[in-house]
């Protein structure tokens, strides 16, 4: 069996723990989809020094050190970025997710295919929540017209139609019975939470397999990984201990920059290994 099959229970776990959040206040939700995104969303982007260690390969120390200096300073000025220009941040942030994601379900080297498949996925749930599309949008785009909202909202079905055909016609039917579960879920479960349940719930759990089968799951890549897992979480930690009042200023100024300003080099470490292969 897939190991996309082998998820579909954890999928309708998460969702009936999901039916049970009306009974939750906004801000433990909050803490919930951090306690997540932080334990598993952020691990599986921990085996990146070592997956570039022995992918790029990096022999010497002062290579290996200049490569967490550019990953870590790619991280913190995209992340700076989109500090200050939030709504062209998220655009790139959302575009490049898309095609990430995509890879999830389409190994060829087509970004149409996969940006169609990623964007499917991620914006399914904002399909069926308008009011939630609309406020997340006014957020960042503050002058965009409802209409303009509507007229995007209203492509998700082509693109879905697009990735649908595009699966079927690869026959790929548990890959299709998984991809077609989290449309489901995607259109019960409200945007944020839809997110943070995908990223933990499956991208993040497949791409760690991913990377323990690629690294030959040698013990001490496991280990180097956690210590990168371990100093990350300290770092957030620390800065929200200084300030917890970016709580407050979710998702602006918490998980959604962490994630963006990380995602760029994770992504573009990974997206350049698929083209040399």
């Amino acid at each position: 069996m897939a190991f996309e099959a082998k998820l579909i229970p954890l999928f309708f776990a998460l969702f009936l723990i999901n039916l049970f959040y009306p009974l939750f206040e906004t801000s433990q939700i909050i803490i919930i989809q951090m306690f997540f995104l932080i334990t598993v969303g952020l691990f599986h982007g921990a085996y990146d020094f070592q997956y570039a260690v022995v992918t790029l390969p990096l022999k010497t120390l002062s290579n290996q050190l200049v490569f967490l200096f550019q990953y870590m300073l790619m991280a913190f000025l995209f992340s700076l970025f989109w500090f200050y220009f939030a709504n062209i941040g998220f655009v790139i942030f959302f575009f490049v997710a898309c095609i990430h994601f995509g890879q999830d379900w389409c190994s060829k080297r087509n970004i149409f295919f996969q940006m169609s498949l990623g964007f499917s996925i991620l914006a399914i749930s904002f399909y069926t929540h308008t009011i939630v599309t609309q406020k997340i949008l006014t957020l960042y785009f503050p002058t965009l017209s409802l209409k303009l909202v509507n007229a995007i909202i209203q492509t998700i079905p082509l693109f879905i139609s697009v990735s649908l055909y595009h699966i079927a016609t690869s026959k790929k039917w548990e890959t299709l019975y998984t991809w077609g579960s989290f449309l489901l879920l995607g259109l019960c479960l409200e945007p944020l939470s839809f997110f943070a349940l995908y990223f933990c719930g499956f991208h993040s759990l497949k791409h760690i397999r991913h990377m323990r089968k690629a690294l030959h799951s040698v013990k001490h890549h496991d280990v180097m990984a956690g210590i990168l897992w371990l100093v990350t979480t300290m770092i957030f930690c620390v800065v929200y201990l200084y300030d917890p009042s970016v709580i407050k200023h979710y998702p602006i100024n918490t998980y959604l920059i962490l994630l963006a300003g990380l995602t760029i080099p994770h992504m573009m470490l990974h997206q350049n290994q698929s083209q040399n292969h």
